[in-house]
């Protein structure tokens, strides 16, 4: 059992008490699983929720969105009841498949973790469900067909053969298939048969692996076959070369060949040196030298431009079929050169500006000074800019939220930064703390704001840059994330977050313009005390009374006193003190001139 000790304060007495909390257990009925078992998952003392859930997830990730399989508490996809001691059984339709999974108790519909996770493997279960499972050969070149054959399989018309790239378990995404029937449509099971891929249905060069998966799932039935297909160079083109082996970032590329196919839709696709052909070229021409095909070319070149090329690194130039990955040929290997000088990079001492300057620091690349570089300008879109060639950094102190361009050999490459001066909260855009617990909802309120339907108030954690950067949380002013109408005055509430520095920013119709803001606040497992004098003094010449303690932006606090022990604070100094934001200050006379004991109390007030 666990202990927690909950105090409340009242006056001057502090009243303790211990109570014992329940610690959840969960389990599962053993820790490894053929691919065809159930998984049965048990727990004690749960919370009771309705909508907790067990998670499945592949073992080292931390639930987040996308679980590789889940139910309720109520053992279903739909919530209903809550069970404090129960168990749930995950059969292979709701299970992943062959791997290393660990499963949560997590709470809520939501990700937080109840307690550890339990690790499990699924297996492959190779007991019986299929005798034999082959291909004809274990090396084919691409124009070849690759039969698949199999013995004594269970039957069932919807399975089916999937392809996979090797060392990948079977999921969403095979790089080919076809059912048992040969088609890639689902009609008869067959016990004893084969399939034959064709070109057409197969990915292409590289090393792969072949996969009988049952019922329209991705369940193995027996260990996969690896197979590897090649790339057949004869007589497909005559000759593929390119006009030298390394080039300049500012030059083109010239890529040729001889006795082509002539097929309209080749094309030639530039790739990282050591990565198959498969969608995502880094970039591509068809053979006529556009991107629109027309006309198949026998013998002939195309040239990539600079701006059309991948930039600096280790390339492969590949002469592909058909609007297909399919090489007619070996690659030919390149290298790209910088030749052009570039900003690395561009920061700054404090994404927020304070009483001090903040200093702008960057790097160029131009080899060692064998690049020229002719100017170096930053912009800040209200002074003139500077020319700083000559520099490294630069001291400013802006007066307000501020971009910051900086501009190589006139705009050939640029960067740009943001800084911010925190407005902290005031009349128009305000936040109920500065400080929270990570158990606290942050409350943001806003007054006289245009308050378009689109408008909305974003979360970033500190040194992320809005725009640039996705923010941690955020609402449109109606409160959802779907917006409408006009909330020119409101406030809404964010839910708790982890530790951590953040702002929060107004900005305006679905942009990054910052309207109101930014607001610095920190989420601290050391919360705050929320009143607390930290500081008193008198001054016995004057009878002058200082105190000092933590508040909150945009509250007024009362001051009462006491000059007895009995505590009555029936009597003020003052009634409505404007907050000073984190800490306030009050000096005030002694109001009771010659008493030698007096007792002060201050109270946040409510609105």
């Amino acid at each position: 059992m666990k202990h927690l000790v909950i105090c409340v304060s009242g006056f001057a007495l502090l009243w303790c008490a211990d109570y014992a909390t329940a610690e959840i257990a969960i389990s599962l009925d053993k820790t490894s699983y053929d691919s065809t078992e159930n998984i049965v998952v048990s727990w004690t003392d749960g919370p009771g929720n309705p909508a907790d859930w067990i998670g499945i997830y592949p073992r080292g990730l931390t639930p987040g969105l996308g679980s590789s399989g889940y139910l309720y508490v109520n053992g279903t996809q739909v919530s209903t009841v809550g069970v404090v001691d129960g168990s749930v059984t995950f059969t292979p339709t709701f299970l992943p498949g062959p791997g290393s999974w660990t499963a949560w108790y997590l709470l809520d519909d939501g990700y937080t973790p109840a307690t550890e996770g339990v690790d499990f493997d699924i297996g492959i279960n190779i007991n019986g469900l299929i005798d034999s499972f082959s291909l004809d050969k274990a090396t084919y070149e691409f124009s070849e067909d690759i039969v698949v054959s199999w013995t004594n399989g269970p039957g069932n018309p919807a399975d089916w053969i999937g392809i996979y790239p090797r060392g990948l378990m079977p999921g969403v995404g095979s790089s080919g298939y076809l059912y048992v029937n040969g088609t890639q449509v689902s009609t008869v099971g067959v016990v004893n048969g084969s399939v034959t891929f064709t070109p057409t249905f197969l990915p292409g060069p590289g090393s792969w692996t072949a996969w009988y998966l049952l019922d329209e799932g991705y369940t193995p039935a027996t260990e996969g076959v690896d197979f590897d297909i090649g790339i057949n160079i004869d007589g497909l083109v005559g000759s593929f070369s390119l006009d030298k082996a390394s080039y300049g970032s500012s030059e083109d590329i010239i890529v040729s060949w001889t006795d082509g196919p002539e097929n309209a839709t080749d094309w030639i696709g530039i790739y990282p040196r050591g990565v198959t052909p498969s969608s995502g070229s880094s970039a591509w021409l068809y053979v006529n030298g556009t991107q629109s095909a027309t006309a198949g070319v026998v013998d002939g070149s195309v040239t990539f431009a600079p701006f059309s090329l991948p930039g600096p690194g280790d390339w492969t130039a590949w002469y592909l079929l058909n609007d297909v990955y399919t090489p007619a040929t070996e690659g030919v290997d390149f290298t790209i050169i910088n030749d052009l000088a570039s900003i690395v990079s561009f920061t700054s001492s404090s994404q927020f500006i304070g009483d001090d300057p903040i200093t702008l620091s960057w790097s160029v690349d131009d080899l060692n000074g064998n690049i020229p570089i002719q100017s170096l300008i930053i912009e800040d879109g209200i002074n003139p800019p500077i020319e700083v060639k000559a520099l490294t950094s630069l001291d400013v102190n802006p007066s307000g939220n501020t971009d910051y361009t900086l501009s190589l050999n006139d705009g050939a490459d640029t960067r740009l930064l943001t800084v911010f001066k925190d407005t902290g909260s005031n009349a128009t855009f305000s936040l109920d703390w500065t400080t929270y617990t990570p158990e606290e909802d942050v409350v943001a309120t806003w007054a006289d704001a245009d308050g378009g339907p689109t408008d909305w108030i974003g979360i970033y954690k500190l040194g992320d840059t809005p725009g640039s950067i996705s923010s941690t949380l955020w609402n449109y002013l109606d409160g959802t994330q779907v917006g409408g109408g006009f909330t020119p005055s409101g406030s809404m509430t964010f839910p708790p977050l982890p530790e951590g520095d953040y702002f929060a920013v107004l900005l305006l119709n679905d942009s990054h313009t910052i309207a109101q803001g930014p607001i610095r606040f920190k989420v601290s497992l050391g919360g705050r005390i929320r009143i607390k004098v930290t500081e008193i003094s008198y001054d016995q010449i004057t009878e002058q009374i200082t105190i000092t303690w933590t508040s909150r932006p945009n509250k007024t606090y009362a001051v009462f006193f006491s000059d007895d022990e009995q505590l009555n604070f029936n009597a003020d100094v003052d009634d409505s003190v404007v907050s000073g934001g984190d800490t306030t200050t009050l000096t005030f006379s002694n109001p009771e001139p010659g008493t030698l004991k007096l007792f002060f109390r201050v109270l946040e007030n409510e609105l």
